[in-house]
């Protein structure tokens, strides 16, 4: 074979080893930030099991603050720098990525009606502290003590009212230890029979209490759903989904990228050895020719 031919398919084979090194260090780079990634992508797994517990507690009363919630969000808010990190590691990563971004849509999405949520229980835990108090205050107006100076109608119309806020505070009660809709429906049907017990002989105090009373009747049947909607609907978020995505689709890219490290390592190796033998080649040749020629002469 011609020695510049053999020179030129040399230098070829070392340029296409060359460049095949050049990928297999870029994707081993990609490879050497795999562990920390996975890490954090772990971490963020984490964060987001302890938002869920955080609130699954807030809302069972074993936590009176928001303060956990708050620091489990605030840790889970890194997944919106994620993304960016995981897409730099090459293309292979992209759908990794993509998961992320759909984690951080999701989470945005989230953040809003946690805000909610937190306003919701902390109103639901006002009118629950304070319902029995108002019922109490209102009862006591219509106590037989406080009966006695008054006419028979109105003695029969606040013994009525009396037997309706007993039975109004059994079913929250109720309602609040085990909300169902059967409950809600109940509950929903006696505040307007209470309000008719309403009378232009009611004094301001007496209707200011059944407002009250009221008022914090349909504030736990609102924000006990309110509540426990959003609780819901956070057990079965697309949060975790997607981050659980992103951690086997960033698994499953780090062993494609593994096993192209490995080829390309032996392909730029064999690439090189071969041109390392047609440099040899070219030596040899370039050696005999010139014994040849010395024998000529």
């Amino acid at each position: 074979m011609n020695a510049r031919v053999l020179v030129a398919l040399a230098v070829l084979l070392s340029a296409l080893a060359a460049g095949l090194a050049w990928l297999e260090l870029h994707s081993a780079r990609a490879l050497s930030s795999s562990m920390d990634d996975v890490a954090r992508l772990d971490a963020l797994l984490a964060g987001r099991a302890a938002l869920q517990t955080s609130v699954l507690s807030a809302r069972a009363g074993l936590e009176l603050s928001f303060d956990e919630i708050n620091h489990a969000l605030s840790f889970m808010r890194r997944t919106y720098s994620e993304e960016p990190v995981v897409r730099a590691r090459g293309a292979a990563y992209s759908k990794a990525a993509d998961e992320l971004a759909r984690t951080g849509a999701a989470l945005r999405v989230e953040e809003t009606a946690l805000e909610t949520f937190k306003t919701d229980l902390a109103l639901l835990r006002l009118s629950s502290r304070y319902f029995p108090l108002a019922a109490d205050a209102l009862m006591s107006r219509w106590t037989p003590r406080a009966r006695r100076s008054k006419p028979e109608s109105d003695n029969v119309r606040e013994a009525t009212a009396l037997a309706a806020i007993d039975s109004l505070r059994t079913e929250v009660e109720r309602y609040q230890e085990a909300p169902t809709g059967q409950i809600a429906q109940r509950l929903e049907s006696m505040i307007p029979r209470l309000e008719a017990l309403r009378s232009p002989e009611s004094g301001d105090a007496e209707s200011a209490d059944l407002s009250a009373l009221l008022g914090h009747t349909r504030m736990i049947l609102d924000r006990r759903e309110r509540v426990d909607r959003f609780t819901r609907n956070l057990v079965q978020s697309p949060v975790r989904v997607h981050l659980e995505a992103a951690r086997a689709a960033y698994d499953q890219a780090t062993r494609a990228q593994l096993k192209t490290v490995v080829v390309l390592r032996i392909v730029a190796s064999e690439l090189a050895a071969l041109g390392i033998i047609a440099l040899a080649v070219v030596v040899w040749q370039a050696v005999r020719q010139r014994r040849s020629s010395a024998a000529t002469k």
